[in-house]
Formats: structure tokens, C-alpha cells, sequence
């Protein structure tokens, strides 16, 4: 199988419509459903970064989503007022073990 998906992150607290996925197709998504009374519908995909991530996981409030996979870098993506995601900083690893933040402008 070779888009395998590697990792699902589901936010706990009031943002239970979101889930965010990461796979081998080098695509980091948000997927955005609804629940009703007659279960759970599909919404929305949104792509958030088109590079290698192994690994997502969402603050505890939700606002924000953590990403990291191979290359040392682990960016946060967050939404605004209308609902888009953005990335809006970077942690990049080097191999003295010591990580640089980077806050990213004008995206």
C-alpha cells in the first residue's frame, strides 16, 4: 500500500469538528465534519503543506496544530478569523541538538 496514513490527531476539547491527517503522500490535511443528530457528516479538506510529516498533534485548546516528520522541522499551523489555516511558525533541529524558532510573515 503506498499512501499509507501514518497519523490521525483529533483536538480534545472544543474543536471536535477537526481531524488532522499526515501520510506518505507528503500531504498534511484538516478535515472538518459535522455532527448532527443522525451521526457524523463530511464537511471540508483543507491542505495545509505539501511536505514529508510523520507526526501531527493538536494543542489542548485545539487553535493549533503541531506537525513534524524526517527533516527536523516541526511547523504550527494555526486558523484565523475566516476559518484558513496557516502556518505561522517554524522549529527547525540541527545536530548540535539545538532548535531555532522562526516565526514566519507576511503568509
Amino acid at each position: 500500500m503506498s499512501n499509507r496514513l501514518p497519523h490521525l490527531s483529533f483536538p480534545t476539547l472544543s474543536h471536535k469538528d477537526l481531524i488532522a491527517s499526515c501520510g506518505k503522500d507528503n500531504q498534511l490535511k484538516v478535515h472538518r465534519v459535522k455532527r448532527g443528530p443522525n451521526g457524523v457528516t463530511y464537511e471540508s479538506t483543507e491542505l495545509l503543506d505539501q511536505s514529508q510529516a510523520w507526526r501531527v498533534s493538536w494543542n489542548v485548546t485545539g487553535t493549533v496544530l503541531a506537525a513534524s516528520g524526517d527533516g527536523g522541522i516541526v511547523k504550527l499551523f494555526k486558523s484565523d478569523f475566516h476559518g484558513k489555516w496557516k502556518c505561522v511558525s517554524q522549529i527547525v533541529g540541527d545536530s548540535s541538538g539545538v532548535a531555532a524558532a522562526s516565526a514566519l510573515q507576511n503568509q
